[in-house]
């Protein structure tokens, strides 16, 4: 809100970017691609829906669980190409939304929804060989747009102010004049959102 009201252009998609463009397209923020969509028609309602599991920096960020929504979009291409049957398709459905998100991979909802091993063999096969990328499509996407945006700001024209909070003011000091110089204030905003994002990971 802080950064619309100083005229600075906010996208969010892919993640946590697009539920809180969906949250805050009403006050300027703009949102992209499918999982953007999905949040603001509703079709997704929390962050649960995005989340995802992944090894530290040492190892690379290597992912160690399945996002809901990739997987949903996985069983649904399944689906319609017809190497998985109605059935199945609503039983991998139930069975990826009922695994917590720390804890889903294919094999996990495999297991989970279908009881003969050797169709399960067959199913996660299936899976993994027509794996759908939402998250990754979106990103691209965002990257993309970001490149291609006008690089200044733009003239904010809203009904609505930021109002500095209290809090706002104890964690940032904003700039009061004199108080601090703008590369202080850089270094300043730099380290406190590097420490909220450690903590939020």
């Amino acid at each position: 809100m802080f950064g619309l009201s100083k005229g600075v252009r906010i996208f969010g998609a892919a993640s946590m970017g697009a539920l809180r463009a969906a949250e805050c397209s009403a006050f300027g923020m703009v949102g992209l691609g499918e999982i953007y969509e999905g949040f603001a028609s509703g079709i997704l309602e929390n962050d649960a829906d995005v989340a995802q599991s992944h090894a530290p920096a040492e190892m690379g960020f290597i992912p160690l669980s399945e996002p809901l929504v990739n997987v949903r979009a996985t069983i649904s291409r399944c689906l319609q190409r017809s190497q998985i049957t109605s059935a199945e398709h609503d039983q991998l459905q139930d069975s990826a939304i009922g695994i917590f998100f720390k804890d889903r991979t294919y094999r996990r909802v495999v297991q989970s929804a279908i009881p003969d091993a050797d169709r399960a063999g067959v199913v996660l096969a299936v899976l993994r060989a027509n794996n759908v990328n939402v998250k990754l499509h979106d990103a691209q996407l965002l990257v993309e747009t970001v490149i291609g945006a006008p690089n200044s700001r733009f003239i904010p024209e809203f009904s609505w102010t930021f109002e500095a909070t209290s809090v706002w003011n104890a964690m940032f000091s904003i700039a009061r004049p004199g108080r601090l110089r703008r590369t202080s204030l850089r270094r300043s905003l730099d380290e406190r959102v590097w420490r909220m994002c450690v903590r939020t990971s």
